[in-house]
């Protein structure tokens, strides 16, 4: 993302989730996007829906598992 497009790209995330709930890629591209914005919680809440979505991802777990030690949490 460039500077200053974050928030818009988070947006425009959102819009696409709203569209189609199903696709972990929006989730996990959120996630990303909102881990720019420092706001882990709500990134970590994407990864987790993305890796129900896509439970054989190892990059989602690997997703995952980066924000919660950014958080400070116990890896699971």
């Amino acid at each position: 993302f460039r500077s200053g497009q974050v928030e818009q790209a988070v947006q425009d995330y959102t819009r696409s989730i709203q569209l189609d709930d199903r696709q972990a890629i929006s989730f996990q591209n959120r996630a990303q996007a909102l881990r720019r914005l420092d706001r882990r919680e709500e990134a970590l809440r994407d990864f987790v829906r993305a890796v129900a979505l896509e439970p054989r991802s190892a990059e989602l777990w690997t997703g995952k598992a980066i924000v919660l030690l950014e958080l400070g949490r116990q890896v699971d």
